[in-house]
């Protein structure tokens, strides 16, 4: 840009650099956006997934006497059939009787994890306890890859164990499966995400990255939304994988009309990851944009408003 006796040549206006905002609306911008996605994340799952969950009982507890009676002697197949039988795969249903074998099932389940290490004894008891509570009530089900066992719940989940079976078919039988169950843990970069979005200030039109981790967090920040939808991706597909697997076992063992229930229950509980990933996308999304604007909204109003007096002068 040129000017000559302070007359700008190319008509171009000067533009304001953006003040960084106070420290107390960078701290009110963080606590609404973080309130934002945690609404935003929580609040579907928290209204729908109970109601998921109990559609998904619904269905195992309105089979007849006889249905169930195929649907368990299926399960007592379901390693064989599967090839599982080679790689120690075994199928465990929870009792109160055996609660002490699930809890050690799951203290080596999430001994396995990274993140378990950092973890207090009393927050490692405590997810235990609940995984423990849930399976044992017939609220949940689920593969344990550390000691090779499909969880089952005595009484509740029951068409679940074909699913849970295409998530050992993933683990033990396909290596892109077994690829997609250690990315699974690609979830917890949305908290770093979401921390980026919201405590790096966003830049004004024009202004240039300093360095490659400036310009590294920015990118983030401006893609916050879609980088945290991305980190469940390896979840989601997954989940459908194993879904597809379980399709397939079911067809080998059950009847076409259970077959459909097996898939009506397999859809509900992708439902659930699907939410998670979706909410979570779209709550890192307004939660940054909400920050932006409590942080520079005003500022950024103003340096409009002095472009444009700048402009007609």
């Amino acid at each position: 840009m040129t000017e000559i006796y302070g007359i700008n040549v190319n008509n171009q206006i000067p533009q304001e650099k953006t003040k960084k905002g106070s420290l107390g609306k960078v701290a009110g911008g963080v606590l609404a956006g973080g309130a934002v996605f945690n609404a935003t994340k929580n609040v579907p799952l928290m209204a729908i997934n109970p109601k998921i969950i109990g559609s998904m009982q619904d269905i195992s507890q309105q089979l007849t006497k006889d249905q169930l009676e195929i649907v368990n002697k299926a399960t007592n197949k379901l390693v064989e059939t599967a090839g599982l039988t080679d790689k120690g795969v075994k199928v465990v249903k929870a009792k109160f009787t055996n609660m002490d074998k699930i809890h050690e099932i799951l203290e080596k389940e999430l001994g396995k994890t990274k993140l378990s290490k950092f973890l207090p004894k009393k927050i490692k008891d405590q997810l235990v306890a609940a995984q423990v509570n849930a399976v044992t009530t017939g609220g949940n089900a689920f593969y344990a890859s550390a000691s090779k066992n499909i969880v089952l719940p005595q009484n509740g989940l029951n068409l679940a164990a074909f699913h849970e079976a295409g998530h050992a078919m993933n683990a033990n039988l396909s290596k892109i499966g077994a690829i997609l169950q250690k990315a699974r843990g690609a979830s917890i970069l949305a908290l770093p995400i979401l921390a980026i979005g919201l405590f790096k200030n966003k830049k004004e039109e024009g202004e240039q990255p300093k360095n490659f981790i400036d310009k590294s967090t920015d990118f983030i920040k401006k893609n916050a939304g879609k980088l945290t939808f991305a980190s469940f991706l390896p979840t989601v597909i997954e989940e459908g994988l194993a879904s597809i697997k379980g399709h397939k076992l079911a067809s080998k063992l059950l009847s076409p009309d259970l077959v459909k229930k097996v898939d009506k229950s397999n859809l509900l509980g992708f439902a659930t990851y699907a939410i998670l990933a979706v909410g979570s996308g779209i709550g890192a999304h307004f939660a940054v944009k909400l920050r932006d604007k409590i942080v520079h909204g005003k500022q950024q109003k103003q340096q409009i408003q002095n472009n444009q007096e700048v402009q007609k002068k």
